[in-house]
């Protein structure tokens, strides 16, 4: 009897031991579970909180820098009502190293970018977050405003069929300009792309993979640094995305049925994808970094719609890409004269070569509704850059893609030399230029003449000489993208430089602590300034 109470009591404890063990196994486990959860629950609302960071950034500095009266970097502290929960964003301002004048002092510094970082923390994790607040054309970098600025000069002579445009890069010789006192340099603010670019979301980890001695967010050397290699990335993602772009363009252009009356072989399917990887894909084997960029320009042009919300579906964005047209508005006025054009073959050793549209420029060009090619993509094959990329620096390209020839300009002066007998003997000259071709030509046909007499005295032309010529030399007009039907436009050159912000870090500075917006000083040297007394000789198109 005992014997059976004892085997019943050990039973029973067993039992509850293995119910102990149950419950505690199964608290042990729900705990766990729990911290999973709450373990995703708060990386969860780190991304949300980071994302939250990056757009209220974007927000505020689309409205204007608003620390940029006091200091050059600002943090600013979100407030959280959770008690271990906290973000952090700072911002630096990029400006750039070379001043900007326009065509005399003063010089203008302008603000290139605006990185923004975010340090996001939540119950002990932490995720970085980082943007680039990139604005095209660039504002000052005196002052708040995100708004970019374009200046000139004002007072310069004009006169019908004469052109003395200054053009950067063009080929074209210094152009004529008024005495100083008469210019005004006039700087006005105008329509800006401006959008948050090259988002990234980064884990400790990640951070510390891209900068090993990263000592924080609140340091701005460790913010340098990490700013520097994010950079880095920039070309990678240019090759990638222009490359993906193309074959997905081949993908979309493969009409051919596939019938198969088996399954296909690996190895087939292989040579499949490889053809759409390779078929009219002109960064294949490109290895020069300047050509990859350049391509990226040019392929992220091709759906450009004259906006930065991107955030829309393909189909809308093929719709807004159809009413965008590609035009010039700066044709100058070809010159007609015929004495100008004899003058013209007689001091250059033939006529006048004339910039034709249609064979060297087209002043307009839209969407084409037979082939669904946008604007932007007739442009860039007009140019022939969709089969061959040059390898220029992408400022180069960027100036080389953004104007067009539209006129070749030729100018020439000369002089009359005379030597009179008799009362007032000696030598004397005339002068003139282009404009007074006619003259030339008349005076050149009566050289060894007598072109006065009287019975005191005789004055005899003895030469016409040109004394100094200039041309062709090219006229570049901008070219124009416009929305029809909207007062939207922008220089192509303009919208290219908003996406050159993806990938190009090129004479930019991070300014020091100390450097407040409160002025910018005129360097030393004169490097930057313009002869402000040369003359005025006009040259004219054709």
């Amino acid at each position: 009897m005992h014997s059976k109470s004892g085997m019943a009591l050990i039973l029973v404890l067993v039992v509850i031991g293995m119910l102990v063990i149950s419950i505690f196994a199964s608290t042990s486990h729900s705990q766990n579970e729990r911290k999973l959860l709450e373990k995703i629950i708060s990386k969860k609302k780190l991304i949300y909180q980071t994302r939250a960071a990056l757009a209220v950034a974007e927000n505020r500095l689309a409205a204007e820098r608003w620390y940029g009266a006091t200091k050059t970097r600002d943090v600013l502290d979100m407030p959280s009502s959770e008690p271990k929960s906290s973000t952090k964003i700072y911002l630096d301002d990029y400006v750039q190293t070379l001043p900007r004048n326009y065509g005399k002092p003063p010089y203008y510094r302008l603000l290139d970018h605006v990185k923004v970082f975010v340090e996001a923390k939540n119950k002990g994790d932490v995720l970085y977050g980082f943007g680039k607040y990139a604005m095209s054309p660039e504002p000052l970098f005196e002052g708040c405003s995100t708004i970019g600025v374009r200046g000139g000069i004002t007072g310069k002579p004009k006169a019908a069929g004469l052109v003395s445009k200054d053009k950067k890069n063009g080929g074209v010789p210094p152009p004529p300009k008024p005495p100083a006192a008469s210019i005004t340099i006039t700087i006005k603010n105008v329509p800006t792309l401006k959008r948050m670019i090259s988002v990234k979301f980064m884990t400790e980890e990640d951070v510390l993979k891209y900068v090993p001695t990263f000592m924080g967010m609140q340091d701005p050397d460790s913010r340098k640094a990490l700013g520097r290699a994010l950079a880095a990335e920039h070309i990678c993602f240019a090759k990638n995305y222009a490359q993906n772009k193309k074959i997905s363009q081949n993908l979309e252009s493969f009409s051919s049925p596939i019938t198969l009356a088996s399954p296909p072989a690996q190895e087939d399917c292989k040579k499949l994808i490889e053809s759409f990887e390779s078929a009219g894909n002109i960064f294949a084997n490109e290895t020069l970094e300047n050509k990859v960029k350049n391509g990226f320009l040019c392929m992220t042009l091709e759906s450009f719609y004259l906006s930065t919300n991107w955030d829309i579906n393909r189909a809308s964005k093929e719709a807004k890409a159809k009413s965008i047209l590609f035009c010039i508005k700066d044709i100058p006025e070809k010159c007609s004269d015929s004495s100008i054009e004899t003058a013209i073959n007689d001091v250059f050793g033939g006529p006048p070569i004339r910039v034709v549209e249609g064979r060297d420029y087209i002043a307009t060009i839209s969407y084409d509704s037979g082939t669904s090619e946008t604007a932007a993509e007739k442009y860039i094959k007009f140019r022939g850059f969709d089969k061959s990329i040059p390898d220029e620096t992408v400022n180069e390209f960027s100036h080389q893609m953004g104007t067009i020839k539209t006129a070749n300009l030729y100018s020439f002066s000369w002089q009359a030399d005379y030597v009179t007998t008799g009362e007032g003997a000696g030598n004397s000259s005339t002068g003139g230029g282009i404009l007074d071709s006619a003259e030339y030509l008349d005076l050149k046909s009566k050289v060894g003449t007598v072109v006065e007499s009287d019975a005191s005295h005789t004055k005899t032309l003895v030469s016409v000489n040109v004394t100094g010529k200039s041309g062709p030399n090219p006229y570049l007009s901008d070219i124009m993208v416009s929305e029809t039907g909207t007062a939207k436009e922008f220089p192509l050159e303009i919208v290219l430089n908003f996406f050159m912000k993806y990938e190009e870090e090129f004479l930019l500075e991070f300014p020091p602590d100390e450097q407040k917006r409160t002025g910018y000083c005129s360097p030393s040297s004169g490097d930057f300034e313009l002869d402000p007394d040369y003359g005025y000789s006009p040259q004219v198109a054709f």
